[in-house]
């Protein structure tokens, strides 16, 4: 196989000469092996949260793999991201050739052909069943148009502008089976966590504090297995909670051996002389979960951490986002190492409270198992909270409420996390739930926001209905529904039924409700007792304050269900729902109330 690829800076979007990587003569076409397109909501949300959040320099997005056929560019890597690039250009009205094709996918292929056709009429484009490929693409324009709708499009034009793609094209003959392997085996790129491994490392001047370092860091590192699990053997579990550690005492700690009582301290663990035999051997193979932070952002939390403990003018709210963007990880870190005396001193307190953290993360911290929500700390309530909250903001980048949790936990020497405190945990959460509801929906007393209503209000909401009657709803979870949907539609089908001329009472927060994308595609323009039809009949029963709306769309004193709905039953049931919101939250609404 060549080893002379071809590697080529593309602009996503050339504004000087009022282009883009698609006006152009050559055609991108993703093969037919390629899986299909499958970026969701968060996917795609954070690419954009990326670009919105570009300053001065260039935002380098990745390599782009192709192999060159004539004008044709296969794309062998990359095209989720390009895909993704098309769609978000075409919904920001930029000028695209039809350029981008997918091998015998003639459905999904005719959907990119009348993109324009389905972004003028994408709320009544209707859900395929057969073609899962079509179906993702229409659901990535609602999310992208979603996305649009909350950012300055002018500001993001040009940092759009800023964004470069690496195009490689690979050698003429490349065995393309070939090249595949060795992309899955050793392409690998170092990662810039890696990189920071190296940075923190130099800081120490023993070799036995590196071999301790690297065995803690690389357990750590493994989010999608608990950390004990990551030792080679049994270890610390809640050991490592019972004082305030220092670099010392980890030579004394004991990890337990899972088939022997023999007892290891941490220097046995790290020499190479243990018997390979002693060791989990099941423990790095099998993921158990799922987990809702990867490493990268998940050391940008337990810096924040940090520097909360240690730093009395990083305590205030204003800086406590400025280190959750995983793009800026080692920068972030580099700059607050600069200013670090004691680098060796810094390396080894930062270690040593990211493995404490790494433990009361597993155990006070959802996951997803078994396409269910899971906790180890035993509280059902806590589980529901943290789901609200890891639906509610699905980019990683504003997981806030982590950071929040951890600040909590971590205040004076860990005292929450014993026995007699740690029962306030479940409070913390739900004040800070709380906080989040007074700030987007009570603090202008606007109810008629519409699509614009925060998700975070409908989803607690969803708790507090689901805790008031949890036998009821005991088929209830927390799912990605970030479809903010009109129950009396804003577009009827033409034809069909009056339109709601009054914006005000259309966007009132009785007629809303919280879907998945898929949900809404179906059920957009329907009539609300067509839709309670289609929503009572479905396996999925959706969201609580659904559920209830559809058992509220009836015939009511001789009006029929639509004509009720419309004229009494959107303010009575958005009045009990607002009105459950406010007392939660302590909110004296007077005459605030429509």
């Amino acid at each position: 196989m060549g080893n002379n690829k071809k590697i080529e800076n593309l602009k996503i979007l050339d504004i000087q000469n009022n282009r883009n990587i698609f006006d152009t003569d050559i055609n991108y076409q993703i093969p037919i092996y390629q899986r299909d397109f499958e970026w969701g909501d968060e996917e795609i949300s954070q690419l954009i949260e990326d670009i919105n959040d570009i300053e001065d320099n260039n935002y380098y997005l990745g390599s782009l793999i192709v192999y060159t056929k004539g004008s044709v560019y296969e794309i062998i890597d990359g095209q989720q991201r390009l895909t993704t690039l098309y769609l978000l250009l075409n919904c920001m009205g930029e000028k695209t050739k039809e350029t981008l094709t997918f091998e015998c996918r003639d459905k999904s292929n005719d959907t990119l052909r009348n993109i324009n056709e389905i972004l003028s009429n994408y709320k009544k484009n209707k859900y395929n069943e057969d073609d899962k490929n079509e179906n993702n693409i229409i659901n990535a324009i609602t999310i992208i148009k979603r996305e649009l709708k909350n950012i300055n499009l002018e500001d993001f034009r040009k940092k759009l502008a800023k964004v470069i793609i690496f195009k490689i094209e690979v050698p003429e003959n490349t065995d393309l089976n070939k090249y595949f392997e060795i992309m899955n085996t050793r392409g690998t790129q170092l990662k810039e966590e890696d990189v920071l491994k190296a940075d923190l490392m130099s800081c120490l001047s023993s070799e036995i504090d590196r071999n301790i370092f690297v065995n803690i860091w690389d357990a750590c590192s493994n989010m999608d297995n608990y950390v004990e699990n990551n030792f080679s053997v049994k270890s610390i579990g809640t050991k490592v909670m019972k004082s305030n550690y220092n670099w010392k005492d980890y030579e004394k700690i004991n990890f337990k051996n899972m088939q022997s009582d023999k007892a290891l301290n941490i220097n046995e663990i790290i020499s190479t002389n243990f018997k390979p035999e002693n060791f989990n051997k099941d423990s790095n193979d099998k993921p158990l979960y799922t987990s809702i932070l990867d490493f990268p952002t998940f050391l940008l939390h337990i810096l924040a951490v940090y520097k909360n403990l240690h730093d009395s003018k990083n305590k205030e709210k204003e800086n406590r986002k400025e280190v959750l963007d995983d793009l800026k990880l080692l920068k972030t870190f580099r700059e607050y190492i600069k200013q670090e005396k004691n680098k060796e001193k810094f390396s080894k307190e930062f270690l040593i409270l990211l493995f404490r953290c790494r433990v009361l993360f597993d155990k006070y911290f959802i996951k997803r198992k078994d396409e269910k929500w899971n906790l180890e700390y035993k509280n059902e309530n806590v589980l529901m909270l943290e789901a609200l909250l890891r639906v509610t903001y699905t980019s990683q980048k504003s997981a806030r409420w982590v950071t929040e949790l951890f600040y909590w936990l971590t205040e004076n020497n860990f005292i929450n996390t014993k026995e007699e405190n740690i029962n306030n945990f479940e409070n913390k959460i739900e004040d800070f739930i709380k906080g989040e509801v007074r700030e987007n929906f009570f603090k202008d007393f606007d109810f008629s926001k519409g699509t614009n209503t925060h998700h975070i209000v409908f989803n607690y909401l969803d708790y507090l209905l689901w805790k008031e009657n949890k036998e009821k709803y005991k088929d209830f979870t927390f799912e990605f529904r970030n479809s903010v949907e009109h129950w009396y539609p804003q577009n009827p089908s033409e034809g069909t039924f009056d339109k709601w001329e009054n914006e005000t009472q259309l966007n009132y927060f009785g007629n809303l409700c919280l879907v998945t994308t898929q949900m809404n595609s179906k059920l957009s323009n329907r009539i609300p007792s067509s839709k309670r039809e289609s929503f009572l009949n479905s396996r999925n029963k959706g969201s609580i304050k659904l559920r209830i709306m559809a058992e509220e769309t009836t015939d009511h004193n001789g009006k029929k269900a639509n004509i009720y709905w419309k004229e009494e039953g959107y303010l009575l049931h958005g009045r009990e729902m607002i009105e459950k919101l406010a007392n939660a939250c302590k909110i004296d609404l007077k005459e605030k109330i429509i």
